[in-house]
């Protein structure tokens, strides 16, 4: 697996871009402003670049850069007058700045709106934990009026959807606060040697409630040689979390929901989940990855957020391996994982991981 570029470099590319463009269209510039030919309306796109990538300070020492480099090209022309040449500049530099001060507020609002939804969903997340706390001391309480013939079963089975519907919940708010985190490169990748079956059974564990309501079979086969693997326990398990719940949503009552793990090469190995769903139309099959994506429909007329399956890619991809739908003629929707197994692998990611982290403080 090959390393990615240092993150000093990466940072200033758009800066480099910038520069590039600049020095592309000042040529330009200067090799039409004696024919007639007006270009300088694209010293707006560096401009707009460094704006939005960098802020307003940089952008508006790229305005004025930009301003003086059209003010000389323009004294190419002798026949034009020096009043002229200056009001032109004026004008591309008032322009410049609107454009720099427009995308700078865009900048900031965008920022400030992901800065409030991350506080929102942050403090959701504690009241939320104390409810499933809440709920499952009422479960136990329960379950032992239950035995002694105080209460009917009909009590424990509100508590259980109650307790369902906390934990999804509980997954969605993880799952925004995690995506923001893989968007900006601040989250943290622990790899531990776990066992496969530990990872399978876990994941099981935790929609094991939802799937007794809707009366579904979990069915579970590690056809692979290992037991054992590297990864992120706690990425990993959730991603098999999330898939488990979209099958489950997507499920008729009393279908079955096969997890398979299995080799087809030896650097990686693959996790499939398999349910006996509508499926998902073909042209969805990519789109479903990505950030709050909706299948037309909403498959059964189910509402999704459409970040489960964003939070699966990070986790995944983060960790080195892909996901995708398994494009099948059969019915149902079978989505696959890969995870690398080789030491090396692990390394590089580990490296890029560290270097991300160091950027970024």
């Amino acid at each position: 697996m090959k390393e990615k570029s240092p993150n000093k470099f990466l940072s200033a590319m758009p800066f480099i871009i910038a520069i590039l463009l600049l020095i592309a269209i000042s040529a330009t510039d200067y090799f039409l402003s004696e024919k007639g030919f007006a270009v300088n309306i694209f010293y707006v796109i560096p401009v707009g670049l460094i704006a939005w990538q960098y802020g307003i300070r940089q952008a508006f020492i790229i305005t004025i850069i930009s301003t003086i480099i059209h003010l000389g090209i323009s004294t190419v022309d002798p026949e034009a007058r020096v009043t002229v040449q200056v009001w032109d500049a004026v004008t591309l530099g008032v322009v410049l700045l609107v454009v720099t001060v427009a995308i700078d507020i865009q900048r900031e609002s965008r920022i400030a709106q992901r800065k409030f939804t991350r506080f929102i969903v942050h403090d959701l997340r504690s009241p939320l934990t104390n409810i499933l706390s809440g709920l499952q001391t009422l479960k136990m309480m329960a379950e032992e009026d239950v035995k002694e013939g105080k209460k009917d079963e009909s009590f424990t089975e509100i508590i259980d959807m109650a307790e369902i519907s906390s934990n999804r919940l509980l997954t969605l708010v993880n799952s925004i606060l995690d995506i923001d985190k893989f968007e900006h490169n601040s989250m943290t990748i622990n790899c531990e040697t776990i066992a496969i079956d530990e990872i399978v059974e876990k994941a099981k564990l935790e929609v094991r409630q939802w799937a007794v309501q809707e009366n579904l079979n979990i069915k579970y086969f590690n056809d692979s040689h290992l037991k054992n693997i590297i990864v992120d326990k706690d990425l990993t398990v959730r991603t098999l979390v999330n898939i488990l719940s979209n099958a489950i949503k997507y499920s008729p009552i009393g279908g079955n929901i096969t997890i398979r793990v299995f080799q087809k090469h030896d650097n990686f190995i693959r996790f499939s989940v398999k349910d006996e769903g509508e499926g998902i139309p073909k042209e969805w099959q990519k789109k479903i990855f990505e950030k709050f994506a909706q299948v037309n429909g909403k498959r059964s007329g189910k509402p999704s957020t459409g970040l489960g399956l964003t939070f699966c890619r990070e986790a995944i991809t983060k960790q080195g391996g892909r996901i995708w739908v398994n494009e099948s003629n059969t019915k149902g929707t079978n989505i696959i994982f890969s995870l690398p197994t080789d030491v090396s692998s692990h390394k590089s990611i580990l490296r890029r991981i560290r270097k991300n982290k160091k950027t970024n403080e």
